[in-house]
């Protein structure tokens, strides 16, 4: 589906395919650490999962409608700031901390929930 995105919306899909050794997921018993060595490909996902996301109802399932929250505050965070001077204005910086210390805020949620 990942790739079936990138390649819609005219995004480079820098990995042929996921997979759980791409992923970094040894079993059940380990949580997954991408093995990739683009940070793009963490944007794609993030942007992928977003706009998969935004299609779908989740008031079933509050985990992922919290993924979907902590998905939308990094991917704001890291798109302000990359495209932000290397000096930020205070303005910026309060939605970029602020975007960032909610995502860190519902990782943590989610890590005890799941």
């Amino acid at each position: 589906m990942w790739r079936t995105w990138a390649e819609e919306n005219h995004d480079k899909a820098y990995l042929s395919s996921l997979t759980r050794a791409s992923l970094g997921w040894s079993d059940a018993n380990t949580f997954p650490n991408g093995q990739w060595a683009k940070g793009h490909v963490t944007t794609s996902l993030t942007e992928f999962f977003l706009d998969w996301a935004n299609a779908q109802d989740l008031t079933a399932d509050p985990l992922l409608g919290l993924c979907k929250e902590a998905a939308l505050c990094i991917a704001t965070a890291l798109r302000v700031l990359y495209r932000s001077d290397v000096w930020l204005p205070k303005d910026v910086a309060h939605i970029i901390a602020d975007n960032g210390l909610r995502f860190l805020s519902l990782y943590r949620i989610l890590s005890v929930r799941s």
